[in-house]
């Protein structure tokens, strides 16, 4: 059970950009923080609260001919507060409204696993859950990505050091409103995912320096 899991597909890969030979760049989001707000544990749709932005970057990222995919850690099927199949169904509503958006998502990859907290064949030390790369290196295998030219917006140390390890130079680190704007160790340290989108339309992002699995960690405002 400490492989990394099918991800959640639900349009063609055309659907959702995936078209030519490539290789293909892709913006790697993080889930609750970036995509949802986190609200602890969040697995139904009445709990979903979107974080503001997340839309406006998702299109603002599929114009600038990016796909989307989605790399989230759910310590909560670890501790058994639901099950793969209750998560993978919520999956599948996030894209829907991802879709009815205009920006409809490549995957969902996520790890069920947890070391200490797990329970019964979920508490493993597994390659999947960030910061190791596992579920990137799995999706830019699968899917013919290129992580040089890919980006990742994460809100913890966490998804930029798991970034780094599979290749993703472009790093962005979303610390929230009063967070001071630059570049730290691990990533691009923004207050909003408007500058993120602002950053893909005008082609204009910095790389971050790399920061391998041991690498230094960028402090979250």
């Amino acid at each position: 059970m400490s492989g990394v899991r099918e991800p959640v597909v639900t349009v063609p890969p055309e659907a959702a950009g995936l078209v030519g030979g490539g290789p293909h760049r892709a913006l790697f989001l993080d889930r609750d923080g970036v995509v949802n707000v986190d609200h602890g544990y969040v697995h139904t749709p009445g709990r979903t609260e979107w974080v503001p932005g997340i839309f406006e970057l998702a299109r603002a990222a599929r114009a600038a001919g990016y796909v989307l995919v989605v790399a989230t850690n759910q310590a909560g099927i670890a501790r058994g507060y639901y099950d793969e199949e209750q998560f993978r169904a919520y999956t599948r509503w996030v894209h829907a409204r991802f879709a009815e958006e205009g920006a409809p998502l490549l995957a969902t990859y996520y790890c069920p696993h947890h070391p200490e907290a797990g329970q019964g064949a979920y508490k493993v030390a597994c390659a999947c859950r960030k910061p190791e790369p596992g579920m990137l290196l799995e999706a830019i295998g699968r899917h013919g990505l290129d992580p040089a030219g890919s980006v990742m917006v994460g809100d913890t140390p966490k998804d930029m050091e798991a970034a780094a390890a599979a290749g993703v130079v472009r790093r962005f680190l979303l610390c929230g409103p009063g967070a001071e704007p630059g570049e730290r160790a691990a990533g691009i340290a923004v207050a909003s995912l408007d500058e993120v989108a602002r950053t893909l339309v005008a082609g204009a992002g910095e790389a971050a320096p790399a920061a391998g699995r041991h690498g230094s960690r960028a402090p979250l405002a």
